[in-house]
């Protein structure tokens, strides 16, 4: 049976771990391993990490934070994208992020550190990469003050702007546009009578041709309005909604649509995924989030299949702003 000095050996030499890998290496009951871990936690002999796989943690030694990389395959979809975005930038300001991902932000403790720092006369909270450098951090302080300065030197520039467009008013102000319309006439006149006949002897035939061009048109779109789409048309149809903007993502499964239908405090207009799918994931709900948040519009999203567990719960706390509607 391993001891406590076995397994702080291995943690130090193998680092991040969890009682699982401990027992694969030591050989001994995973309770027991959890036990001893937690003891070397409480006299900070070891570090314990918010991240679990299962429903386990990971135990590390001081100087391993490096390796701490290695388990951010372990986070959700939505926050593994938040600390990859996070570690793009190095650091972020949380006033400036979409919800989503300033509640992300706070579940990833492991990743994220917070810090506080006057801007613009006012504190605010921002988070950085957890190997973020101190120069870094200071970079993007300097990069963030230089994005606020130029805007005190706009209204200088928009005031010449004016000097500069009334030159060209003026070059259009000769009398040049009466001379164009006495001779106009006379031309027009001539032209019309030279080329009338032709073309009503030459569209007769062509006239003919188009006219089954067209026709033929119409049961190709027909073709493409699926059995998914005539589902979306009846629900539209009984709910009294228009669809402004259409656009197919997957023909006969996936469409975005801008829609807008009456309440009783006037027309609303919504962001709309439509999305035939049997199971729609909490990432699939992440995803339209951020599609609507660009868009700037409230979120709606129609569906032909059911909510998964995670994203019933991320409905239900992250993602409140978005109304979902089985068809």
């Amino acid at each position: 049976m391993a001891n406590r000095d076995q397994v702080l050996s291995y943690v130090r030499m193998n680092g991040p771990v969890n009682p699982s890998m401990v027992k694969r290496a030591l050989g001994s009951d995973t309770t027991i391993l959890g036990a001893i871990l937690s003891e070397l936690a409480s006299n900070n002999l070891v570090k314990i990490t918010h991240t679990k796989m299962g429903g386990s943690p990971f135990y590390y030694v001081q100087g391993q934070e490096p390796k701490l990389e290695s388990i951010q395959q372990y986070l959700g979809e939505k926050d593994r994208r938040t600390i990859l975005l996070l570690k793009n930038e190095r650091v972020l300001m949380d006033r400036s992020q979409d919800p989503l991902i300033r509640v992300s932000l706070r579940n990833t403790k492991d990743f994220a550190q917070p810090f506080q720092k006057e801007h613009q006369g006012r504190n605010e909270l921002f988070w950085k990469y957890y190997l973020a450098t101190d120069e870094e951090v200071a970079g993007f302080q300097e990069r963030l003050q230089k994005k606020v300065t130029p805007v005190q030197t706009v209204a200088p520039v928009i005031e010449e702007k004016p000097v500069v467009r009334q030159e060209p008013i003026s070059k259009p102000l000769p009398p040049v546009q009466p001379e164009l319309r006495v001779s106009q006439p006379v031309h027009v006149v001539e032209v019309e009578d030279t080329f009338i006949q032709p073309v009503q002897a030459g569209e007769e035939k062509p006239a003919k041709k188009e006219v089954p061009k067209q026709e033929t048109l119409v049961p190709k779109k027909k073709v493409e309005e699926s059995t998914f789409w005539n589902e979306l048309e009846s629900y539209f149809k009984k709910n009294k909604v228009r669809v402004m903007e259409q656009k197919i993502i997957r023909k006969n499964s996936e469409y975005d649509l801008v829609v807008e239908f009456p309440s009783a405090v006037g027309t609303l207009t919504y962001f709309c995924k439509a999305k035939k799918k049997k199971r729609i994931s909490d990432g699939d709900l992440s995803t339209f989030f951020f599609q609507a948040s660009g868009r700037k519009l409230p979120a709606l999203y129609l569906t032909t299949g059911e909510l998964t567990k995670k994203a019933k719960e991320l409905l239900a706390t992250e993602l409140k702003s978005i109304t979902v509607k089985q068809l």
